[in-house]
């Protein structure tokens, strides 16, 4: 029942820790907004870092690169601020009442926003063909995709390599000590 009881718990933390994680910004507390800015600047700097490696950027092409990409990815996070607001009216209309949502609004809202950023990305990909040699152009319009299919292929591996790995320190003998206890290192080290 104890143990029952302990595992309730450490699974109940796991969610909470994963509900506050997925809060939106303005649920989140003044703590959690340096951690995100943290993330953020983490995320920041591997995306210039393999963008650098992938497109193969001189000193003065990232120079001329990095202030138009920022200035796109500005313009998105604008985009998807001013989606979440229009959403939050349409959710707060219906608060009491589900049957009040307007989902055909909600659907207009989610093709506007898709369009917006799809002509941003257009705009910004465009505008980087000055800067970029052809070659180094066609790898950032397939960049996106090229990322996502190799963190999947890595977690596929990953995947792969837990699934592969053998359990060896989980054999009991007849004396009822774990396998690591009988190979000395375990607490009762040296009882032989």
């Amino acid at each position: 029942m104890r143990k029952i009881l302990i595992a309730l718990l450490l699974i109940t933390g796991l969610f909470a820790q994963d509900r506050d994680e997925r809060q939106r910004p303005e649920q989140r507390g003044p703590g959690d907004h340096k951690k995100q800015e943290q993330r953020d600047d983490r995320k920041q700097v591997w995306l210039v870092a393999t963008q650098t490696e992938h497109l193969k950027l001189t000193l003065e092409q990232a120079e001329k690169f990095f202030p138009l990409q920022r200035e796109y990815h500005a313009k998105v996070e604008a985009i998807k601020k001013e989606h979440r607001e229009r959403l939050g009216k349409l959710r707060t209309a219906a608060k009491d009442d589900r049957s009040k949502f307007d989902a055909d609004a909600a659907l207009k809202v989610e093709m506007s926003v898709k369009r917006a950023m799809l002509d941003e990305h257009e705009k910004f990909l465009n505008s980087t063909k000055d800067v970029l040699e052809k070659d180094q152009w066609v790898k950032l319009i397939y960049f996106e995709d090229t990322i996502r299919k190799r963190m999947a292929q890595g977690a596929k591996n990953k995947q792969q390599d837990m699934k592969n790995m053998k359990p060896n320190n989980h054999r009991p003998d007849s004396k009822s000590k774990s396998g690591w206890q009988q190979r000395g290192r375990g607490p009762m080290r040296g009882t032989r």
